[in-house]
């Protein structure tokens, strides 16, 4: 049977095992004779019992032999369980883009910059429980850049930070408005063959403090390897963005190495903006092309650079990914959906690949979509399979951990307990 065939059947398999359109949130449901990644490690032939939105039970080897009346039983040979995945670099300007972001097993998306309005409303519903058809977002709003910066060529309102302004009363202002965490810009754009004005050090060191003093992380859209320095050494507690213009030197590695942010390096994003080939094969694979829409298709082949002084070098950003990673600097995957070469949901899929094509083993990549993450935002309820944690979960096809692209073979999505239905790719994401 050829393998779209047979993917098909088996997706029809499992979702009939799964029964009707969504599990009552106080059922409870057993998946057996899994493999399970926890967001750490891999457990074998393991049994995971969840029920309403939380996970009950892991046990290894085959040994669970209890019986809970009424549960729903799921047979998982053949099969791998993951966490919910994270998106960690994503910028949600419609609800809808969370809705396709669970439609391929994105529980969780951080979304790096978005208006305020869209922010408070998707907070309001999901506050108040309206989001199983959704990922959960966790944003920075607005973020902290200069007039004229990165992030005011949009067209919408940004606040920024004028020279001489208070940079702790900006930092407040960004928290009151429902900021979870702060973003800043120290890009001039000269990479991609802009000159735009950006935060000065001293702004950055005196914005990471202050964010610092009500006991929020800072995350910083740096890319050359003199902002990652003057960033890191202002105490900054990730990177929105990978190096792509220079591979990272010794000074700088030590110094990253000493203080310990992360780094997402939005691979996908950068390979779609220098012209790759990576986010058309993407959409024509034979696992993803059946999930996706015209326009989704369409914006995985989608270029927006076209500058005789860009300097994106592809090959550099994966370098300097190995270099971090070699270093000790904890990976984050983050697709930077929906620019260039991404679509929301999907794009994380192509990132793990790039993460492994960078160096990382597919458990690490799979640990940067899932544990590490959660841990670097302080998420202590998700990106793990463990007793007490949330049941965010994703069954796929096939082993992961030994082919990373086996990610894509969507068999069942769960989000806070309940089963996601995946609805047909007709037109999902409405806007670029």
């Amino acid at each position: 049977m050829p393998y779209s065939l047979r993917r098909c059947f088996v997706e029809k398999m499992i979702f009939a095992l799964l029964a009707c359109s969504a599990t009552a949130a106080n059922a409870a449901t057993i998946i057996q004779n899994v493999r399970v990644f926890d967001g750490a490690q891999v457990i074998e032939n393991a049994t995971v019992v969840f029920e309403s939105d939380q996970i009950k039970q892991v046990v290894s080897d085959g040994k669970w032999d209890g019986k809970i009346e009424g549960a729903e039983i799921i047979d998982g040979d053949g099969f791998t369980l993951l966490p919910g995945l994270i998106d960690s670099h994503t910028h949600t300007f419609q609800r809808p883009f969370l809705e396709r972001a669970l439609d391929f097993g994105v529980t969780t998306s951080i979304d790096m910059g978005t208006m305020i309005p869209t922010m408070r409303m998707l907070q309001e519903e999901q506050a108040a429980g309206l989001v199983h058809d959704r990922a959960d977002i966790f944003s920075a709003g607005m973020g902290a850049t200069v007039p004229d910066g990165h992030g005011t060529q949009f067209g919408f309102e940004v606040p920024t930070l004028k020279e001489g302004d208070d940079p702790d009363a900006f930092v407040a202002a960004r928290f009151d408005e429902g900021s979870e965490f702060l973003k800043l810009v120290m890009d001039d754009f000269s990479v991609v063959g802009f000159e735009l004005p950006t935060l000065t050090s001293a702004q950055v060191y005196a914005l990471v403090e202050a964010a610092h003093r009500r006991q929020k992380i800072a995350v910083i859209h740096a890319r050359d390897a003199e902002g990652y320095l003057a960033a890191t050494q202002a105490g900054v507690d990730g990177f929105a963005h990978g190096l792509s213009e220079s591979r990272p030197e010794p000074p700088l590695l030590e110094a990253m190495a000493n203080h310990g942010p992360f780094v997402i390096p939005t691979l996908t994003t950068t390979e779609g903006t220098q012209g790759g080939p990576g986010g058309a094969a993407f959409a024509e694979d034979d696992v993803m092309e059946p999930k996706l829409d015209e326009r989704e298709k369409t914006a995985l082949k989608r270029i927006r650079f076209e500058n005789p002084l860009f300097k994106f070098d592809f090959s550099i950003a994966l370098d300097s990914v190995r270099a971090f990673h070699q270093n000790g600097t904890p990976i984050l995957a983050g697709s930077d959906s929906p620019n260039p070469g991404t679509t929301p949901g999907a794009s994380l899929h192509r990132e793990l690949e790039l993460l492994v094509e960078a160096g990382l083993t597919p458990s690490e990549a799979l640990k940067a979509a899932t544990a590490n993450p959660a841990d670097a935002f302080g998420l202590v309820d998700r990106g793990r399979i463990a007793p007490g944690f949330r049941a965010d979960l994703l069954l796929v096809e096939g082993n992961p951990i030994s082919r990373i692209t086996d990610t894509r073979r969507i068999a069942g999505i769960w989000k806070r307990g309940l089963r996601h239905d995946v609805d047909s790719p007709e037109s999902q994401v409405k806007a670029d």
